[in-house]
Formats: structure tokens, sequence, C-alpha cells
């Protein structure tokens, strides 16, 4: 719209999320690399350095294609934004890059908390999440490495989610 005599001119509408009475808001640090030059073995070593730091929320790479056709690895760091300095300063000793892009993100999480649950034929570390009409449970993926047969571990899961009170995740 153009308004005449007027520069400058931001509008601004805010609306706020309803429903959403079991979860929380904060801000993060999404911080964003390249890497052209460093061995995968090399850069994975780095990578798990970097996911060791206890405000580091995440760490993903993906492969893609930078300037002139050369493949590059693409890196993204989730971070809580206290002691950003130290992460910052870990991407540059840990991976070859010469630089980051970085945003600050604002993110909402659903209440979440770990538990101890046992069936009949195991005990497992599982996740419930509170979620809009509905407890969800997911069991830990390494306390089923050892049961055999993808029926098996989704009875499993099932047989959780049943005698816990929430629905499979």
């Amino acid at each position: 719209k153009v308004l005449p005599k007027k520069s400058n001119v931001l509008r601004a509408l805010m609306l706020s999320a309803s429903g959403q009475e079991d979860s929380s808001q904060n801000v993060i640090y999404q911080i964003d690399f390249d890497v052209d030059d460093q061995s995968a073995e090399d850069l994975a070593i780095g990578l798990d350095h970097i996911r060791s730091i206890h405000t580091v929320l995440d760490v993903t790479q993906a492969a893609m294609f930078g300037k002139k056709g050369r493949l590059v690895i693409t890196i993204r760091v989730l971070a809580e934004t206290a002691q950003i300095d130290q992460v910052f300063d870990a991407c540059f000793f840990e991976t070859s890059t010469i630089g980051l892009r970085y945003q600050i993100l604002s993110r909402m999480t659903l209440d979440r908390w770990k538990k101890n649950c046992a069936t009949e034929t195991l005990e497992a570390d599982c996740k419930f999440v509170i979620r809009p009409g509905a407890t969800t449970v997911k069991v830990e993926a390494n306390a089923l490495v050892d049961i055999q047969g993808h029926a098996n571990r989704e009875g499993i899961r099932r047989e959780i989610a049943i005698k816990y009170g929430a629905s499979g995740d």
C-alpha cells in the first residue's frame, strides 16, 4: 500500500499461539557453514567434538554442490544462547571452514520427559511428549537393538504405549 508523504512504514501483526499450554518458547542460535576441503573422517570427528558441547542441541550435515560444481558439505549447528562464543570457536577449531553464518531463531518445544518403562520381556528408556490432545511415547532405539524382527519391535512399542497410557510415536 502506498502512503503519500510517509516513508519507512512498517506494519506488524502480532499473533499468539493458542492451545499450546504444554509447550515452551525460547531462542537458539542456528550456525551454518560449508566445508569442501576436509576429509569425511576428520570432519566426522570434528563434528562429534562440536556435538559434545553441552549447549549444542543438534548438528546436521548435508552434501551439496557449491561454486564451480564442487561437492561441499553444509553443516548446521543448533545451540543454546549460553556460551555461544565457545560454539563459534569450536566450529572454526574443529573444521576447515573460514566463515560462519548465524542467526537467532525463536522456537517452540513440547514438554517432554524420560522414564524407564518395563514389559515382561524388556526394560527400556522411553521419551514421553505432551502433544495437543494426546501424550505419546517413544522407546529409545538402543533398547530395541537385540530384538529380532520388525513386528516384534513394533509389538514392544505398542505394549509400552498401552501399559503407560500413551499413543505410540
